[in-house]
């Protein structure tokens, strides 16, 4: 499971709610940045890429 997917299943199980919503099949996200801390500058071999990743939830 890649990072994203995780952290979404992970609060889904807690019913943590994120800042977003969808609009005809498209999703608009208040706050949402990804960025590598490990990433192909540093590390050809993606599976050894690492993210970290902030989204703001809903108040």
């Amino acid at each position: 499971m890649d990072t994203t997917a995780a952290l979404l299943e992970w609060a889904k199980q807690r019913s943590l709610r994120w800042a977003v919503r969808d609009d005809d099949k498209v999703t608009y996200w208040e706050g949402r940045v990804e960025h590598y801390l490990v990433g192909p500058l540093l590390e050809t071999e993606p599976r050894n890429w690492r993210t970290e990743i902030a989204i703001l939830r809903e108040e």
